[in-house]
Parts: structure tokens; C-alpha cells; sequence
């Protein structure tokens, strides 16, 4: 479900910020939806025993590909920018889910420090 959040706000605001005047259409939002899920999914590789840069490696080639299969369903182009805007929000959403991981660590460590 998380996945789907995040595939589902960046479509919007690709759309909003960088179409302008396109709206949504059935085959975009549900190949977001599933394709999201998919890379949601995709992100349990990163719970496994498999070293970090590894499974962080297959999780961006794997992301990518389920990105590329989106662009083609929905017949967007694949350029330089479409490529930027991927890795962008890639970034963005790691970035994300770093500091809340991080905000919710420091609130279970705090909680431990007060049950002492």
C-alpha cells in the first residue's frame, strides 16, 4: 500500500507540475496503481540477507524496468528528462522513507529510555 501512495501522489504531480492541463486517465491511474504496488513489493528484496548495495541494486534495476513497462503501456515518451524525473523521484522518496524510519527509531528509543 505504501508503494501504491507513492506512485499514485508522484503521478499526480508529474501531472499537475509537468503536464499541465492532462488529466488522469482509467489505463494511467491503474497501471500506476499496479505497477506501484509491484515496486512496493519489489522493496521486500531489501529485507533479505543479501548485502545492501546488492539488493539495492535490484531493487533500482527492478524499479526501473517496472517503470519502463509503465511508460510503455501508457505510451509516454522515454527520454532524458523521463529518465532525470524517475531517478529524481526515486531519490526523493528513499530520502523519505529514510528519515521517517529514522523518526521512528528515535521515538522507540526514547521510550525505552523512559521505561529505564
Amino acid at each position: 500500500m505504501t508503494g501504491i501512495g507513492f506512485g499514485a501522489s508522484s503521478y499526480l504531480l508529474i501531472l499537475t507540475f509537468l503536464y499541465p492541463g492532462v488529466a488522469p486517465t482509467v489505463t494511467g491511474v491503474g497501471s500506476v496503481f499496479v505497477i506501484s504496488g509491484l515496486i512496493g513489493i519489489l522493496s521486500m528484496i531489501l529485507k533479505s540477507d543479501l548485502p545492501l548495495m546488492i539488493s539495492m541494486g535490484i531493487h533500482l534495476l527492478g524499479t526501473f524496468s517496472l517503470f519502463l513497462i509503465m511508460v510503455v503501456i501508457n505510451s509516454w515518451p522515454v527520454n532524458w528528462q523521463s529518465i532525470c524525473l524517475f531517478l529524481l523521484i526515486y531519490v526523493v522518496i528513499w530520502v523519505i522513507i529514510v528519515l521517517e524510519q529514522k523518526r521512528v527509531v528515535s521515538e522507540i528509543n526514547k521510550k525505552i529510555k523512559a521505561s529505564k
